[in-house]
């Protein structure tokens, strides 16, 4: 991983300086008003993408931003978290793999809408908006990468091609960013594209609300946790890359050391069998609690005393920002931008290395024999988030990106 300037965290990041930031809105606010911005997903199911994308569309000021959603495929669940009654979701029924027509779809719907800015997200829809935007003749195409690419690893020849699609489609973008500095380096590496070129702009997530620790007694008594416990959570999808058997191994360990420990794991997804029947196996069925899938998790984090993120693979956690807004410490793999997060800007946590439960068991064991430590933790974790990583700092740096590129594609028509 590079180094990463703490500058490009502050508050009013997203702008070179507060002069050039207002110039440039002054431009962009004299093209139209509101401007016309189409987010294109692959689908709009319940993910991470998602979030992001329902965040910014909340928040977007009205008076001068008119969003919609495009999806290629078709809408889902995560529409229910658009807030806002005045923002378009169109489905465009795109079939599995190269649908052309759907492309035709795309460049229609852009041209009819006439939007200034379009936003699309990761690689399901990176060829089909650029080619699409063209020929709609969109002032504006952004793109952002949310992940490392795991499409990569295919066959050698079709791993290929699609490098150089993706290469092809980089340089014709107005902007690429990158929501993680780890998905950063790892388009450079695999592209070639210089840093200079990939924008990194971390996302943001909502505080909890004010009593989102209502009743924590009582709801970790009807689990059968004592108040004594101490008890360490997840929230994510049930897939195999979060690697959730890892908690429930270090949690095995733990308990087998005399300590009365507890995973609280929200969320669903298909590795939910197979992770019952491995707790289970390791004996501790009756101390890991699945909660299902909740769309406010905070209240589910209020009853625990740490926070672990055990993943395989990772960019920039959502699930980790939301652990450190309600006040958590950290307990991470070393993947992604998980010990950015825990390290860089404070010491939040800790680190451990992938597919190690016992290096997490030791380090959950440290957090539950020193409530001091988790104390000093959680108070660095709350200060990083609300520094660096709310909603409102995301959505500023975005409407700064918005801005300066209008006035920019304006400057040279």
């Amino acid at each position: 991983m590079t180094d990463v300037p703490l500058s490009a965290f502050a508050a009013d990041a997203g702008a070179s300086s507060p002069g050039v930031a207002g110039a440039a809105r002054s431009v962009a606010e004299s093209l139209a008003r509101p401007i016309r911005l189409a987010y294109v997903v692959h689908g709009f199911d319940v993910g991470g993408i998602e979030r992001c994308v329902a965040r910014l569309v909340n928040h977007l000021d009205p008076e001068r931003f008119q969003p919609a959603i495009i999806c290629l495929t078709r809408s889902g669940k995560a529409a229910e978290w658009i807030t806002r009654r005045d923002v378009p979701i169109f489905e465009l029924q795109k079939r599995p793999g190269n649908d052309w027509s759907a492309v035709r779809r795309l460049s229609r719907l852009l041209r009819q809408q006439q939007f200034h800015i379009v936003h699309s997200h990761n690689w399901g829809t990176l060829i089909e908006t650029t080619l699409a935007r063209r020929w709609a003749g969109v002032p504006v195409h952004v793109h952002t990468e949310h992940g490392q690419g795991h499409h990569y690893g295919l066959r050698r020849a079709r791993d290929w091609i699609r490098r150089c699609a993706r290469r092809w489609a980089f340089g014709r973008l107005n902007q690429l960013v990158a929501c993680a500095e780890s998905v950063r380096d790892f388009i450079h590496h695999h592209t070639s594209l210089p840093l200079t070129r990939i924008h990194f702009l971390p996302n943001g997530v909502d505080p909890p609300p004010a009593d989102f620790r209502h009743a924590v007694a009582d709801r970790r008594s009807e689990l059968g946790i004592r108040p004594s416990a101490f008890v360490f959570g997840s929230t994510g999808r049930l897939v195999a890359v979060k690697n959730y058997r890892l908690p429930i191994d270090a949690l095995a360990f733990l308990r087998g050391r005399g300590v009365d420990g507890h995973f609280l794991l929200v969320g669903d997804g298909p590795e939910e069998p197979l992770l019952r029947r491995h707790a289970e196996t390791q004996g501790v069925a009756a101390y890991v609690h699945f909660v299902g899938h909740h769309a406010d998790v905070y209240p589910w984090l209020a009853l625990c005393d740490a926070y672990v993120n055990s993943s395989d693979s990772e960019a920039m956690s959502l699930s980790i920002l939301e652990a450190m807004a309600a006040r958590l410490p950290l307990v991470v793999t070393d993947v992604g931008d998980n010990r950015l997060l825990t390290l860089a800007f404070a010491v939040n946590g800790l680190v451990v290395p992938p597919q190690a439960p016992e290096s997490m068991a030791r380090a959950l064991q440290n957090l539950a024999a020193d409530r001091n430590l988790c104390r000093d933790l959680s108070a660095n974790a709350y200060a990083t988030y609300q520094r660096y990583f709310t909603t409102d700092i995301c959505h500023e740096r975005h409407v700064a990106l918005y801005d300066n590129l209008l006035s920019h594609a304006r400057a040279h028509r």
